[in-house]
């Protein structure tokens, strides 16, 4: 249990997994395992962003690969995300394509739909704010980012944990580290210990079992 407790706190401090081998003398495999444990029990966002401006955009996770990049790349995983840019909180979807119906529907169920929303003119958000009539920001690229910068610069940190912490990461696990990201983005004001952490996860799965 000591060492539980132990890889837990490294985890939650955002050890890099071949320190924390180092530090608690288990194999990279071992602490990559219990890693992936605690991963896939964050506690999720779920009530709706009901801030009055949110910020959207979509971005590709996966390793460098020859051929396209940005939208439609091959061989990585989309990654769709709404910022509350009040209270600076992150809403997360893995997606298979940038279909303007999946779209409106994560803003539909997710966010105050009486926001204005923000995001590039890329013509999926276009149609999206046309079918929901929601007020609507549409921001150039080639001209300017400065309206977007909020959310690009949370995919920027995503990334660079993600490498710090795992190095790489496949695309079959790939959203999972995602939704761990996103954990820690919302909770970085206020985060976790590990008696915290395991509270939390402990009221979720009950929950859940309720529902059963």
């Amino acid at each position: 249990m000591d060492r539980i407790y132990c890889l837990l706190d490294c985890w939650l401090q955002e050890m890099p997994v071949k320190q924390t081998a180092r530090l608690t003398n288990l194999s990279r495999q071992t602490v990559s395992r219990y890693f992936r444990k605690f991963r896939l029990v964050v506690p999720e966002l779920k009530e709706k962003l009901n801030g009055s401006v949110i910020v959207m955009d979509d971005s590709y996770f996966g390793g460098k690969r020859k051929g396209k990049r940005g939208r439609g790349a091959t061989g990585k995983t989309l990654v769709f995300g709404a910022l509350d840019q009040q209270a600076s909180q992150i809403k997360v979807f893995e997606l298979e394509s940038m279909d303007f119906r999946v779209i409106a529907t994560c803003i539909s169920h997710h966010t105050n739909r009486e926001a204005k929303f923000i995001s590039d003119d890329y013509s999926s958000y276009q149609y999206a704010a046309s079918w929901l009539k929601t007020v609507n920001v549409f921001i150039n690229h080639a001209v300017r980012f400065k309206e977007t910068n909020p959310i690009e610069n949370v995919w920027s940190v995503f990334k660079n944990k993600l490498i710090r912490m795992y190095h790489h990461a496949t695309k079959r696990y790939m959203f999972e580290y995602i939704k761990e990201l996103a954990y820690r983005f919302n909770s970085r004001l206020n985060p976790d210990d590990p008696f915290a952490f395991i509270q939390k996860t402990l009221q979720l799965q009950s929950v859940t079992a309720s529902y059963r």
